[in-house]
């Protein structure tokens, strides 16, 4: 049982890594580069505490505390908006899904369906047209001796 711990724990730190190197610190970059204009970090810490930066150049462990902090709030928000934008995303298309395009595909499979059975019928039809009486569908010339028959079609 420690090795499936073992292992969960190992997936979760890789994954954990990933998000941090795919997400985290392109998102990271963009914090320091466009929120704080890319100014140092006792820059940023002095305009956060509304101390001098000359201050934070001592404490810059608590600057860095202070600015992860900042920055987790930055990200949390960032998180849950992308969240409920994915979830708003996946609700429509399973709407969309569910509502529009599964009715009107079957909508369409439908007529698909009774356009093939018509032309189908259509062509026996045709046959079964061919002198005027229904029991010469089978056959290309018709068996029936009438003359009236021949007549009006003639006409």
């Amino acid at each position: 049982m420690n090795c499936f711990w073992y292992i969960v724990d190992y997936v979760g730190s890789v994954a954990h890594a990933a998000l941090d190197l795919v997400i985290f610190a392109p998102l990271r970059l963009f914090y320091t580069a466009y929120v704080w204009n890319g100014a140092p970090l006792e820059d940023a810490c002095a305009q956060i505490t509304k101390v001098d930066a000359r201050f934070w150049l001592n404490q810059t462990d608590q600057c860095r505390l202070m600015f992860d902090r900042q920055f987790s709030s930055f990200s949390t928000v960032i998180g849950v908006s992308l969240y409920f934008v994915l979830l708003s995303v996946l609700i429509l298309y399973l709407l969309c899904r569910c509502c529009f395009l599964r009715p009107i595909a079957n909508e369409i499979a439908r007529a698909f369906k009774k356009n093939i059975k018509a032309q189908q019928n259509h062509v026996v039809s045709l046959d079964s047209r061919h002198c005027g009486h229904d029991h010469c569908c089978r056959s290309s010339t018709c068996d029936q001796t009438q003359p009236d028959v021949h007549q009006n079609r003639e006409l």
